[in-house]
């Protein structure tokens, strides 16, 4: 009777219990769903806050799709994108352009924007924790081909991405990409702002939305 009770007070932790792969998962099914269309900016600012860089930015997400596809084009430059076995293939107007490359000197990359981190293999569950006065998952990708890894933090509720951190191989924080202003979509959350901190000069690169349109 005593190993009954003690499974039946076990269980819902187990089934409670996940991955970090699935946990990825739910924030990549938690991205929009329905054809969307974003126009924006993207700034590159210097530590006492003067733009030195100002890009204007559009973004089509056909996640809902089959396959599900994206499509950037910033400037001159576009990028697009499709998924195969839930891995995102990239193809660029120019092909000498790799997902890592800075976009022209914004001190964002090509992975920074389209969050193709969430995809990376191999990562690892820390733990619970809170974060912005949320509970929240801590997640561990190691960056590929590189000896650099990323900390990841996902909101426990709605799946959403709320932080992720680069850090070197010594422990220093290199980067950190935070998620500043949300706006809901029937029943999907997406960024309105997103911020990349730059821990070596005090600058920031950040995307700001300005409009966006049903297709």
């Amino acid at each position: 009777m005593k190993n009954l009770l003690l499974i039946s007070c076990l269980l819902p932790s187990l089934l409670a219990a996940q991955t970090a792969q699935e946990i990825l998962q739910q924030v990549q099914l938690h991205l929009p769903q329905q054809p969307l269309t974003f126009n924006g900016t993207l700034y590159r600012k210097t530590a006492n806050g003067f733009n030195r860089v100002s890009l204007p930015i559009q973004t089509t997400l056909r996640l809902g799709d089959t396959p599900a596809r994206a499509h950037y084009r910033i400037g001159e430059t576009t990028l697009d994108l499709h998924w195969e076995n839930n891995q995102p293939i990239y193809t660029f107007s120019e092909a000498t352009l790799e997902p890592t490359h800075e976009i022209a000197d914004s001190g964002m990359s090509w992975t920074d924007l389209s969050l193709g981190f969430l995809w990376w293999p191999n990562p690892t569950l820390i733990g619970p924790t809170r974060k912005i006065n949320r509970d929240a998952w801590l997640l561990e990708i190691p960056v590929p081909n590189h000896t650099d890894h990323l900390r990841i933090w996902i909101e426990k509720e709605m799946a959403m991405l709320l932080e992720v951190q680069r850090i070197n191989a010594k422990g220093r924080r290199l980067q950190t990409l935070r998620i500043k202003r949300l706006r809901k979509i029937d029943d999907f959350w997406f960024a309105k702002q997103i911020e990349l901190y730059h821990h070596r000069n005090g600058e920031r690169s950040i995307i700001y939305i300005d409009e966006t349109t049903h297709l």
